[in-house]
């Protein structure tokens, strides 16, 4: 026969000697730790039947794709065509500069050209082209004395033929210019 103790109220139970423990525990356990508080293997259970859960439903994939796919194909026609516009604008732009290049070189040339034609000795070829006399000599008329110094001068016309030049030029036939010789109209009195 055994005989069985009793433990007195709050003693507690001896220490369990350690076991050995599989190899895929042994790392786990902490060096000072007590025996007891390693993990216990249990023995394969078999498994037990569930209920399967309910499927969540998940939105299909391929309308999110084809958007995508959408967006990045519309993004890079509108980069292809964005470029296009650049490059035709880039070559217009060379275009325009070449043909502002041409410009200012002719308009130098006509410069040069233009300064060429005024030039003194330019022009009296023109003029004795034309039949223009040049002057040989300048005339001038001594104030004190009266006389003409140097070239020659040209005799002033009489009066009334005066008279009769300036009415030519006023285009009024036989009109009289005051001043000239010829009185002006007295106005009648009263």
């Amino acid at each position: 026969m055994t005989t069985t103790t009793r433990r007195p109220r709050g003693a507690t139970k001896p220490a369990a000697p350690p076991r050995a423990r599989p190899e895929r525990e042994r790392g786990t356990r902490t060096p000072g730790a007590p025996a007891a508080t390693a993990t216990k293997t249990r023995p394969a259970a078999r498994p037990v039947k569930r209920a399967a859960p309910a499927r969540r439903h998940t939105p299909p994939r391929a309308p999110f794709l084809l958007l995508i796919c959408g967006l990045l194909a519309g993004a890079l026609v509108s980069l292809l065509l964005l470029n296009a516009v650049l490059a035709e604008d880039a070559f217009a732009l060379t275009r325009l500069q070449q043909s502002n290049k041409l410009l200012a070189q002719q308009k130098q040339a006509l410069e040069i050209e233009l300064a060429r034609e005024e030039s003194p000795e330019r022009l009296a070829q023109r003029a004795e082209a034309l039949g223009m006399q040049r002057p040989t000599r300048l005339a001038f008329i001594d104030g004190v004395t009266g006389q003409v110094i140097g070239g020659q001068v040209r005799p002033v016309p009489h009066a009334a033929a005066a008279a009769a030049g300036a009415a030519g030029v006023v285009g009024i036939p036989g009109a009289v210019v005051p001043g000239d010789g010829v009185p002006a109209a007295v106005p009648a009195k009263p």
